[in-house]
């Protein structure tokens, strides 16, 4: 379900840059914040199924933050993501505590 992940890693990978790079990983609260982004920021495009996803369950957002974090961890591009939770601090403590807690 990640929207950016692929992208993120290859721009990573094609820098030319030794110092520490981080992600940033947004929680996307809600369809209209995600069309808003959409709107606002021209780099950044939240595809139309992840849109829907969060129409039918605004919750996805967190899932969907949670999948990128593992998958940036993963890929060993990053020295860490820039975790930004709109507000649902406690929630998104709680999942990535059930994914294993250490995916940053």
């Amino acid at each position: 379900i990640t929207y950016a992940t692929t992208r993120l890693v290859e721009w990573r990978r094609s820098l030319d840059f030794g110092g520490r790079v981080y992600a940033g990983v947004l929680v996307l609260s809600s369809s209209r914040m995600a069309r808003r982004v959409n709107a606002a920021l021209p780099d950044v495009h939240i595809p139309q199924r992840v849109v829907d996803k969060l129409d039918d369950d605004p919750q996805m957002g967190i899932e969907i933050a949670c999948d990128q974090i593992e998958e940036l961890r993963e890929s060993g591009a990053f020295d860490g993501v820039h975790l930004i939770p709109v507000g649902q601090y406690r929630e998104v403590a709680r999942r990535l505590a059930e994914r294993g807690g250490k995916l940053c």
